[in-house]
C-alpha cells in the first residue's frame, strides 16, 4: 500500500509556472462545485420520476448542446482574448447554477428547469474548452504542456471521486440547496484568478494567426482515408453504445441497492476511482506496447467487469455484499473503459495529418455525441421497461463476444499504423488519458466525453481538464 501511494505521488504532476498553479487552484473549486450540482441533479430527477431516461437527457441535452458548439468554438478561440471568453463563460455558469438555486429555495424547481440549464451549460462549456487550453499552453513552460494536462486531470480526478461520496453525505443530511450554493460560489475564485493572468500578446496573435478551420467535409474525408482512425470510430461506436450509458443508470442501480444518495455517491466514486488511474498504468506501459493489444483488453475486460455487475445485482448477495461487489466491479470498469477510450482518442488525433487534427477531433465529438445520445436514450428506455440488472449483463458481454468478431475479421493491427516510434506515442496517449477523465460537464450519463473537442485549434488539441465542468 506504502509502495502504490509512493508511486502515486511520484507520478502526480505539478504547475509548471506560478500562473499555472493559480489555475489549477481555481479549476479544483469550481469543479468541485461542479460535481456537488451533477450529483444532486442526478439524484433530483431519479428520484422525482423515478424514471432512468429522465435521468439520461439530463447528460443527452448538455452533451448536444456541446456538439452543436463545439465547432464554432475553435473559431471564437482564435478571435477573442481567451482570458476574457473563460470568465464571461464561467460567471455565465454562476448566474444558470444562481438561478437553479434559487429555484431550489423557493420550491419551484422542476425537471424542466434541470434539463434546460444542463443544455444551457454544455454551450458555456464547448465554448470555454479552447479557450482554456490556449491558456494551458500559454503559461506551461516550454515542452511541459503533457504535465499541465496531467496535473488538471489529476485534480480533476480528485474532485470526482471526492465530490460523489462527500455529494452523497451532504445530499442525505442537508439537502441540495448547500451543494447548489457552493457550486455558484465556486466559480469566483476562477474568475478572479483568470482576469489577472498576464496579457500574452504574443500567444494571442500567434492563435488568431492560425488561419480558417478546415470543413467538417475534410474532416470526415481524413478520417475515412485512415484505417486506424475507422477502426478507432467502430470501436468507440461500440463503446458509446453499450459502454458508457451504463453510467448514467447507477442512479436507478443504487436505489435498487439502498435509498440513500451516499450509495450513488460511493458507486459513482468507484467508477471514477478506476477511471483515474488510466494515466499512472499508461505511464508504466511500456512504450512498445502495441495499441491494438492495449484496445483489446481494455475493452474485453471492461465487457467481464460490466457483465460481472448484471451479475452481482441479480445474485441474492444481500446489501452489503452487493454494494462492495458492484463497487469492485466498477473500479474495474472504469480503468478498463477510461484506457480503451484514451487510446482510441489518441489514435484518432495520430492518424491524420497534423493541420486538420483539430476539425477531426471535432468530427469525432460530434460521432460521440450521436452515438452516446443513441445508447443512452435506448439504455435508459429499457431500464425503465426491463429489470435494469440485465443491461450492463448483457451488454458488457456483446462488448467482449464484438471485440473478438472484428478482431477475428478485420484484425486490430490497423490501430498500429497510427502509432509513433519510440516513447512519441505513450506521452501522446497519456495526455489523452490525463485529459479522458476529464469529460463531459456530466456526472449523469455521457460523463465519458473527456477527449479532446478542440476544433480550429493547434495539434495539441483542447483536453478536457474539467470533466465536471459544467
Amino acid at each position: 500500500m506504502n509502495s502504490m501511494r509512493a508511486e502515486i505521488m511520484r507520478n502526480f504532476p505539478r504547475p509548471s509556472s506560478p500562473q499555472l498553479g493559480q489555475m489549477a487552484w481555481g479549476s479544483f473549486i469550481s469543479s468541485l462545485g461542479s460535481t456537488f450540482q451533477l450529483f444532486a441533479f442526478a439524484y433530483i430527477v431519479y428520484a422525482t420520476t423515478k424514471s432512468a431516461l429522465a435521468t439520461v437527457l439530463v447528460g443527452v441535452s448538455f452533451a448536444v448542446a456541446f456538439g452543436v458548439f463545439a465547432l464554432p468554438a475553435g473559431k471564437i478561440a482564435k478571435r477573442f482574448d481567451q482570458r476574457r471568453i473563460v470568465a464571461i463563460v464561467s460567471i455565465a455558469k454562476a448566474l444558470i447554477y444562481a438561478a437553479i438555486l434559487a429555484l431550489q429555495l423557493t420550491d419551484k424547481l422542476s425537471v424542466t428547469a434541470i434539463l434546460i440549464s444542463s443544455a444551457a451549460s454544455g454551450a458555456t462549456s464547448a465554448i470555454r474548452y479552447p479557450c482554456w487550453q490556449e491558456l494551458l499552453e500559454q503559461f506551461s513552460a516550454k515542452g511541459r504542456l503533457d504535465e499541465s494536462d496531467a496535473l488538471f486531470s489529476s485534480l480533476s480526478s480528485i474532485t470526482s471521486v471526492a465530490g460523489a461520496l462527500i455529494g452523497g453525505v451532504l445530499l442525505d443530511a442537508v439537502g441540495p440547496a448547500p451543494l447548489f450554493a457552493f457550486n455558484v460560489l465556486s466559480y469566483l475564485p476562477l474568475v478572479l484568478i483568470v482576469v489577472r493572468l498576464p496579457d500574452d500578446a504574443a500567444a494571442n496573435a500567434a492563435a488568431k494567426a492560425k488561419g480558417a478551420s478546415a470543413p467538417l467535409k475534410a474532416a470526415l474525408a481524413a478520417m475515412r482515408g485512415s484505417a486506424a482512425v475507422r477502426m478507432a470510430v467502430v470501436f468507440t461506436a461500440l463503446l458509446e453504445l453499450l459502454a458508457w450509458p451504463l453510467i448514467s443508470l447507477l442512479p436507478k442501480v443504487a436505489s435498487e441497492v439502498s435509498s440513500a444518495a451516499k450509495t450513488y455517491g460511493l458507486l459513482l466514486a468507484a467508477f471514477y476511482a478506476g477511471a483515474a488511474l488510466v494515466a499512472v498504468l499508461l505511464r508504466r506501459w511500456k512504450a512498445s506496447e502495441a495499441y491494438s493489444r492495449i484496445i483489446r483488453l481494455s475493452a474485453i475486460s471492461s465487457g467481464v467487469a460490466l457483465a460481472i455487475a448484471g451479475i452481482v445485482g441479480i445474485a441474492p448477495l444481500g446489501t452489503a455484499l452487493t454494494l462492495a461487489g458492484l463497487a469492485i466491479v466498477l473500479a474495474a470498469a472504469g480503468l478498463g473503459l477510461a484506457t480503451a477510450q484514451s487510446v482510441l482518442s489518441a489514435i484518432t488525433q495520430l492518424g491524420v495529418p497534423k493541420k486538420i487534427e483539430g476539425e477531426v477531433l471535432g468530427a469525432f465529438a460530434l460521432i460521440t455525441v450521436i452515438f452516446g445520445t443513441i445508447g443512452a436514450s435506448v439504455e435508459g428506455y429499457l431500464a425503465d421497461s426491463l429489470t435494469v440488472w440485465w443491461l450492463p449483463l448483457v451488454s458488457g458481454a456483446f462488448i467482449v463476444v464484438a471485440t473478438f468478431v472484428i478482431g477475428l475479421r478485420h484484425g486490430l493491427r490497423a490501430f498500429d499504423e497510427a502509432q509513433p516510434k519510440a516513447g512519441d506515442g505513450l506521452q501522446h496517449v497519456v495526455r489523452h488519458a490525463q485529459s479522458h477523465h476529464s469529460t463531459t460537464g456530466d456526472l449523469t450519463t455521457l460523463a465519458h466525453i473527456r477527449k479532446p473537442l478542440s476544433v480550429g485549434t493547434d495539434e495539441n488539441g483542447v483536453r478536457d481538464e474539467d470533466r465536471f465542468k459544467a
